[in-house]
């Protein structure tokens, strides 16, 4: 009995350790780590954890608030009245020019299936995903740090796998 429970933990073990190939990190892009996103059977990822884990950090800040909205930022709210507004301003939404700021780098702000072309995971990471020395054109989001990523791992890392895993409500 011993022996078979041995293998079954050395058989989780190893399967554990496999994240996905999709390396987009670099200093907290994660790349895979984790286990989200939906592949082999794990949980997908849903807007709403985004919006209930990541997204009261944007309104509390003051940067994504009402008030900033005619400025060309993205009004972004965790209330769930606002859901689906909040949404439908992310997901297959261009990156609005704003006069006076650097051109973006990419055109839209969440492409699903595809974090490394997707606005918004550029900003949290403060770069290109897997290369740092190509900054994100502005301040990464939140300018909250001196070194992006400012977010805790886990929530980049959150945000990467909802865009990866199809960016679902």
């Amino acid at each position: 009995m011993r022996k078979w429970w041995t293998i079954g933990l050395a058989a989780a073990l190893a399967l554990g350790a496999c994240g996905d190939d999709d390396d987009d990190g670099g200093n907290g892009g994660n790349g895979g780590a984790g286990g989200t996103g939906g592949a082999g059977g794990q949980e997908q990822v849903t807007f709403a954890q985004v919006r209930s884990e990541v997204f009261p950090n944007c309104s509390s800040v003051g940067c994504h608030a009402d008030a900033l909205a005619a400025s060309g930022s993205v009004v972004i709210r965790p209330e769930d009245q606002f859901a689906d507004a909040v949404y439908n301003n992310l997901v297959e939404t261009a990156v609005a020019e704003v006069p006076g700021r650097p051109e973006p780098e990419v055109e839209t702000r969440v492409v699903p299936g595809d974090p490394a072309a997707s606005y918004l995971y550029w900003k949290v990471l403060g770069h290109e995903p897997g290369n740092p020395d190509n900054a994100v054109s502005g301040q990464a989001m939140p300018p909250t740090c001196a070194t992006p990523p400012c977010l805790p791992q886990d929530q980049v890392e959150l945000i990467r796998a909802w865009i990866a895993g199809g960016a679902t409500r």
